[in-house]
């Protein structure tokens, strides 16, 4: 997972930039890369969610922290982010770093195929489903149905 501190250093320019022009500080400390993802989360970058949810469930670059990986994904599959919509279904399935919602699992399993249809994703939610009964599965079902797009706004 070494790839996502590499990214991490990558894209402190962008953030800088992109923080910039919306009227955030980006100072931060000279080997901070982590708080520039922040800096850049909190300004409403998708990806830079999803790079410190995976960082931070995977230990890469930070110490594993798997609430912080939770909210990272969640703040970037709440604004669609079909990775995320995975990676937190799946964490919301094994119960990891929070309790386990196989209902939730689902619903963000259902969103991840529906966005862009990995097989990953696919595979995730038939093994959920294998699990839980026929009223959950309704219940997932509804949450897809009402569930809609939020996009991550400055703090």
């Amino acid at each position: 997972m070494q790839g996502f501190a590499k990214c991490a250093r990558l894209f402190v320019g962008l953030v800088s930039i992109t923080c910039s022009a919306a009227g955030v500080s980006t100072a931060t400390e000279p080997d901070s890369q982590i708080s520039s993802l922040r800096a850049a989360a909190e300004c409403g970058s998708v990806d830079a969610s999803f790079n410190l949810g995976v960082m931070y469930e995977h230990s890469d670059g930070v110490p594993e922290n798997l609430p912080e990986a939770v909210k990272y994904y969640r703040q970037a599959a709440e604004a669609g982010d079909y990775r995320a919509q995975n990676n937190l279904g799946w964490i919301l399935h094994k119960g990891k770093g929070v309790p386990r919602d196989d209902i939730e699992a689902d619903m963000w399993l259902r969103l991840a195929i529906k966005s862009a249809s990995p097989i990953r994703s696919r595979l995730c939610l038939f093994y959920v489903e294998m699990l839980m009964s026929r009223h959950d599965v309704e219940q997932a079902q509804k949450l897809v149905d009402q569930w809609r797009i939020k996009p991550i706004v400055s703090k």
